[in-house]
């Protein structure tokens, strides 16, 4: 099969693993794109524009937060950056200055600078935009120098396309991974038929991508394990009701049925966002979480109120 009748990226496996690939999603997603002072290319300087105008066409709202960040010198892009996660790093600018020793390879201190800033943001994953014209390719020496420290996934958009497709590669993949789309079939289907291929550099292991599914997942859990908690709350309840029903034991009981149709809608709320699926989901699931949070917290108190009845018991 030639390149032209391939249809996928071209997968290169890594061997260490990505320690934030392991943990748990958070919300909201968080993005950010990454480009250098002076540069001389006003599109790329707006793509966080463009992905932030996306997500707002998406319906996201509060499920996605776009950031950009402008840097002078390689080896020190992260100052001035706001700490804190970052999903996803857009690099806009490609142009990689050389070692010393071997300019066919990344500079050591640009490999520091880089690696501490996506161990720190906790990425999980990294898409470069292809160099200025003229300008050597490092990125693919990059990629496998990161890899071998435990780097999140990172998509290499080829040189060589036609103008305008690699910002239209970047945006179709924004969206496919805000559909919450596994990373290698999102960029399979946002490169389409282009040639040359994009390369992915993938460590070991399944969850690559924003892997928001197991998020929500893990909120469908608690809200069960919710569920118990009440029930066993409800039973305490019941066992410590005293032969006069007034006091503080009246007050606690009487909001238990009120507890019961607050988590029902919390249930009934993450039902439609896994069947629906759709990036507006992320902006309710955060709601939700939230709400269940609070849920959570009145049940604890609930809880120590009636503890603090039996303390009180002649």
């Amino acid at each position: 099969m030639t390149e032209e009748e391939y249809p996928g990226p071209r997968l290169i496996e890594t061997s260490a693993p990505c320690p934030p690939l392991a943990r748990l999603p958070k919300l909201p997603v968080r993005v950010l794109v990454l480009s250098r002072e002076g540069d001389q290319g006003e599109e790329r300087r707006r793509l966080a524009s463009r992905l932030a105008r996306l997500a707002d066409e998406l319906g996201v709202g509060a499920g996605v937060r776009v950031a950009a960040h402008s840097f002078t010198d390689w080896a020190h892009l992260g100052e001035g950056l706001e700490p804190g996660r970052y999903d996803a790093v857009f690099f806009s600018d490609t142009d990689l200055p050389g070692a010393y020793d071997d300019p066919s390879e990344p500079a050591d201190g640009l490999l520091d600078a880089l690696f501490l800033l996506l161990a720190d943001s906790e990425t999980r994953f990294i898409v470069l935009q292809p160099p200025s014209g003229g300008a050597v390719d490092r990125r693919d020496a990059l990629c496998l120098r990161l890899a071998d420290r435990g780097s999140p996934p990172a998509v290499v958009v080829p040189q060589g396309w036609a103008e305008g497709d690699a910002d239209t590669f970047v945006e179709t993949l924004f969206e496919r991974i805000l559909h919450d789309w596994p990373l290698a079939r999102a960029v399979t289907d946002a490169a389409g038929h282009r040639t040359p291929r994009v390369t992915i550099f993938q460590p070991p292991g399944r969850r690559h991508g924003l892997d928001l599914g197991r998020l929500l997942e893990n909120h469908r859990r608690r809200i069960e394990e919710g569920g118990s908690a009440l029930r066993s709350f409800l039973r305490e309840l019941e066992a410590a009701r005293p032969e006069e029903e007034s006091g503080p034991w009246h007050d606690i009981a009487g909001q238990a049925s009120q507890r019961q149709e607050e988590l029902d809608a919390v249930k009934a709320d993450v039902e439609e966002i896994n069947r629906d699926r759709d990036p507006a989901g992320w902006s309710r699931l955060v709601e939700s979480i939230a709400r269940l949070n609070r849920w959570e917290e009145g049940l604890e108190r609930a809880r120590a109120a009636l503890e603090a009845t039996r303390g009180a018991a002649p």
